[in-house]
């Protein structure tokens, strides 16, 4: 059986209703896939759980520059890296679930007005 390269496309899918607006900010990064998401319960954070395609260099500068657009906005969150032996590498960012609507406005402003390309981010 032939292997063929994979390349990341974006699909539809399902997730919950208050967090979509952050899944579908952070789905518009290149090479950033989404694989599970939760907008969590009353007085719980909201997380997404995504993978980003690329060289460490790459990963590194899309985090970073998320992590920028969160402290520069002042807002509560975190992003954390998580490996397992049955998964690949993969990030997590949880957030208030009251800032669910302004983390998204605001990675999707940035996004519109910043290329996401890896040569282009700089740190």
């Amino acid at each position: 059986m032939n292997v063929h390269k994979q390349v990341a496309i974006k699909i539809n899918g399902q997730c919950d209703e208050e967090v979509a607006p952050l899944v579908l900010a952070l789905n518009e990064i290149p090479n950033l896939i989404t694989h599970y998401s939760c907008q969590g319960e009353e007085g719980e954070n909201a997380y997404v759980v995504f993978t980003i395609k690329g060289d460490w260099e790459y990963k590194l500068k899309v985090i970073h520059r998320i992590v920028d657009i969160l402290k520069e906005k002042k807002l509560t969150f975190s992003v954390t890296s998580e490996w397992s032996s049955s998964a690949k590498q993969q990030f997590k960012l949880e957030v208030l679930q009251s800032d669910i609507l302004s983390v998204a406005n605001y990675i999707g402003k940035r996004r519109r007005n910043y290329k996401w390309n890896p040569y282009e981010l700089v740190v």
